[in-house]
């Protein structure tokens, strides 16, 4: 969930967004420059009642099941759900993470679409695309692991109604998420300042 002027959920991934060739700033990372420049200015509100698709309110009203059937799998007990984590260091970074799991670990729960769900466990499709959100939580947590969760009680065999898989810190693609954080805040401030110079 997206928080007023923060670096949360899916803005990692929009952060991350380098521009085409050599530009280190692509469109994407660029907006989001200015759509928390504008937020902290109080320019914009989080829009959070926005449209929500029939797939979108599926995957939430899942989320309990699919939390349940993962302590079940794993004998494992979730705690923390959905409460924000301020990273320790910086003001403007966070997350909110779908589940706690002992001290080291951590879930992140999605309930896509039936193909989708199929495809990802053949191919691990959402892998490569939640990969900055899913090490941008455990950059703000310090944990150790994430297990990423692809549910669907749709499927008819319960052998593939849950996709568990077990990722792992990665420590220099954190490097490099905190280095263009503290980049991406220089452009969020220059931003800022363009906008309250603004005639």
């Amino acid at each position: 969930m997206p928080e007023l002027g923060k670096i949360t959920g899916s803005r990692f991934s929009n952060m991350m967004t380098q521009g085409r060739g050599k530009a280190l700033w692509g469109v994407t990372s660029k907006k989001l420059a200015i759509r928390i420049a504008a937020e902290r200015l109080g320019l914009l509100e989080l829009d959070l009642d926005g449209y929500t698709s029939e797939s979108m309110q599926w995957g939430n009203d899942q989320e309990d099941l699919a939390i349940q059937n993962y302590e079940r799998t794993t004998f494992s007990e979730v705690h923390g759900m959905q409460e924000f984590q301020q990273h320790p260091e910086f003001e403007h970074v966070g997350c909110t993470p779908d589940g706690l799991v002992g001290e080291d670990g951590m879930i992140e729960v999605k309930n896509p679409d039936s193909e989708n769900h199929l495809f990802h466990i053949l191919n691990g499709k959402q892998l490569k695309q939640y990969k900055d959100q899913i090490q941008g939580s455990l950059w703000v947590t310090g944990r150790d692991w994430l297990d990423f969760v692809s549910h669907d009680s749709r499927i008819q065999d319960e052998r593939f109604q849950i996709d568990i898989t077990r990722i792992e810190r990665n420590e220099k693609y954190i490097k490099e998420m905190e280095e263009r954080y503290l980049e991406f805040e220089e452009k969020v401030k220059f931003y800022i300042k363009k906008l309250e110079d603004y005639d």
